[in-house]
C-alpha cells in the first residue's frame, strides 16, 4: 500500500533557498505526491521555478501570513495526507518511503513530526545555535504538538480541528495552537527521529537581536492569551526559565540592597540558578556538538535572555493591560 501526500509550501522568503528545497523534493524516491507552492504575496517571477519543477503554484494577491497560506494550500490538496513543509527545509530523498512504511502499520496517527538535523549549512555560532535549539525543542516536545517545518497530517483530522488558527498573535506559533487542537480532540501525534531534515536558516548578531526581541514580545502575548487552555503552553513558556530568572534577579538585587548578601554571593546565586534552569539544553548541546560548542552556547543563552526576557515581560504586561481596558470598556457599555 502506498499513501498519497500533498506537500504544501508557504513561500515568503529567499528564492535560492526555495530552489534547494524543491530540488530535494524532486529527488525523493516517492512518486505518489503533489507539490503545492503558495506564494504569500511575494512580488517575484516564478516562471523558471514553475517550469523546472512539477508543482501547482498559487499566487496570493497580498501577504496573509503562513497560517492563511497553509490553509489555502490545504483546500487545494487532493490527497489524504498533508505534508506541511517550510520553504527553508531540505528533506532527505527517502523520507516519504519511511513515513509511508510507518503509516501502513499506524493508521491511527494523525500527526507525524520529523527531526531537524544537527548539521547546519552555516558555520557561524548564531546559526548553529538556533538550529540546535530547534532540534532540542523537537526532541523534547515532538510527540506533544505539531512542528510545521516538516510534518505529516491527516487531511480529515486537520479539517476536523479547524486547520491553522489564522489569528494567532505570533505567526510562528500557529503550529502550537494546531497541536493543542489535535490534543483536545484526542488525536495521536508521533515523533519520527529517523527522518532528519536540514534547516537553511542563517542568523547574525543583528538578526538574533531582532528575532529574540520580536519573539519574546509575541510569546509574552501568546502566553497571556492561551495560558488557561492547555498546560503545554505554560510549559513551553515557563520551561525556558525567563520568568523564574527575572524573579531571581530581582530577589538577589533586593537582598544585596538590604546588605544581606554581597555582590559576589549574589552573582553566584544567580549563576547557579541560570545553570540549573538551562542544564538540559546545555548538556544536550554539549553531547550533540561537543564541549566547546556547549561552552560557547552559554554566552549565546545569556545574550538570548538579555534580548528575549524583557520583550516577553513587556508582551505579557501589554496583553494584560489591553484585556483590563477592554473589560472596563465593556462594563461601561453595559
Amino acid at each position: 500500500m502506498r499513501n498519497y501526500f500533498s506537500v504544501i509550501i508557504p513561500f515568503y522568503g529567499n528564492i535560492e533557498t526555495l530552489d534547494k528545497v524543491l530540488y530535494s523534493l524532486k529527488m525523493t524516491k516517492y512518486s505518489n505526491k503533489e507539490v503545492i507552492l503558495v506564494n504569500d504575496g511575494v512580488n517575484r517571477d516564478f516562471t523558471m521555478i514553475n517550469n523546472k519543477y512539477n508543482l501547482k503554484l498559487i499566487n496570493l494577491p497580498s501577504r496573509r501570513g503562513p497560517s492563511f497560506a497553509r490553509n489555502f494550500g490545504a483546500k487545494m490538496a487532493h490527497f489524504e495526507y498533508l505534508a506541511f513543509l517550510d520553504y527553508d527545509i531540505e528533506i532527505p530523498n527517502d523520507c516519504f518511503e519511511k513515513i509511508n512504511e510507518f503509516l501502513i502499520n499506524n493508521d491511527s496517527i494523525s500527526v507525524i513530526n520529523c527531526l531537524v538535523s544537527s548539521y547546519c549549512p552555516y558555520n557561524d555560532l548564531f546559526s548553529q545555535f538556533t538550529n540546535m535549539v530547534f532540534r532540542y525543542s523537537i526532541f523534547k516536545n515532538g510527540g506533544k504538538t505539531a512542528y510545521t517545518h516538516f510534518c505529516i497530517v491527516k487531511k480529515k483530522s486537520f479539517w476536523e480541528v479547524g486547520g491553522f488558527d489564522e489569528n494567532v498573535p505570533l505567526q510562528y506559533s500557529d503550529d502550537l495552537v494546531l497541536g493543542w487542537r489535535f490534543s483536545q480532540k484526542g488525536y495521536r501525534m508521533k515523533f519520527m527521529d529517523e527522518v532528519e531534515v536540514i534547516h537553511h536558516k542563517r542568523m547574525s548578531l543583528l538578526k538574533s537581536i531582532l528575532w529574540n526581541f520580536r519573539h519574546g514580545y509575541f510569546y509574552g502575548k501568546f502566553y497571556c492569551i492561551y495560558k488557561h487552555r492547555l498546560k503545554y503552553f505554560k510549559y513551553s513558556i515557563n520551561k525556558t526559565g525567563f520568568i523564574f530568572l527575572f524573579v531571581t534577579l530581582l530577589v538577589v538585587a533586593f537582598l544585596f540592597y538590604l546588605d544581606i548578601i554581597n555582590i559576589v554571593f549574589g552573582l553566584l546565586i544567580f549563576w547557579g540558578a541560570f545553570l540549573a534552569i538551562n542544564y538540559d539544553l546545555l548538556s544536550f548541546l554539549s553531547r550533540e556538538k561537543g564541549i566547546i560548542f556547549g561552552f560557547k552556547s552559554i554566552w549565546v543563552v545569556i545574550f538570548r535572555y538579555i534580548t528575549y526576557a524583557p520583550a516577553a515581560v513587556f508582551g505579557m504586561i501589554y496583553e494584560s493591560l489591553k484585556n483590563n481596558f477592554q473589560n472596563i470598556y465593556f462594563m461601561k457599555d453595559e
